[in-house]
């Protein structure tokens, strides 16, 4: 795990505000599940996750960083109960201008051992109303993925998406622009077994235009 002095926090914040924010823009992920879009090329977004330890380690960071307008790349450390890395690589197939897009990609890839989930999906990305729909492969089965976003304002997108299979969810959210370039995400996890018990879930991301 890595580790900051104090000291060095104001240095950190004092390059991450020179840096350019980026624009409020639409907004890249559902709550549980990846979107077509891939995150926009050179932008960074460093996220702090926390939910239910139901759900999944409790608590999480995120870098995210779109490489080109076709590749992003996420890094995922967890704190507890394990530490342990993961990678994410998203790829757009198709990215047209109505806002149509195919992606494939290779999701909860451990460093240490194992192998990745595999990622196929299709969505429009068009106005206020954002949809998504494909399947995740873990290995063992495919897992239906469906997703929706609309945008109600400027600074805020209502979002739902549903995971299929016995240890995943349905979950209701949103994502709200605190500024430019920070982002608060909460959210409600509906369990898709039992009794359909309700988890919490909130993440708090900083974004900057790293280059173009």
């Amino acid at each position: 795990m890595i580790r900051f002095r104090l000291a060095s926090c104001p240095i950190l914040l004092g390059i991450l505000c020179a840096l350019k924010s980026p624009a409020l823009a639409d907004v890249i992920g559902l709550n549980q599940i990846p979107t077509p879009p891939t995150h926009p090329k050179g932008v960074l977004s460093i996220t702090l996750q926390a939910q239910d330890a139901h759900i999944g380690t409790p608590w999480q960071t995120q870098f995210e960083l779109g490489l080109t307008k076709n590749l992003s790349i996420d890094w995922f450390h967890n704190f507890t109960p394990t530490q342990e890395d993961l990678i994410n690589f998203q790829y757009a197939l198709v990215q047209l201008k109505t806002g149509f897009t195919v992606t494939t990609g290779l999701l909860n890839w451990p460093i240490s051992h194992g192998g990745p989930q595999e990622l196929f999906e299709f969505g429009t990305n068009a106005g206020r109303q954002q949809w998504v729909l494909g399947a995740i492969y873990t290995g063992h089965q495919t897992e239906p993925i469906v997703g929706f976003g609309y945008q109600i304002s400027s600074h805020f997108t209502l979002m739902l998406d549903h995971q299929g299979g016995g240890e995943n969810a349905s979950t209701i959210g949103g994502t709200y622009y605190l500024t430019q370039n920070l982002s608060l995400n909460p959210a409600v996890y509906i369990s898709n077994h039992g009794h359909h018990r309700l988890f919490p879930y909130a993440v708090i991301s900083w974004s900057v235009q790293l280059f173009k």
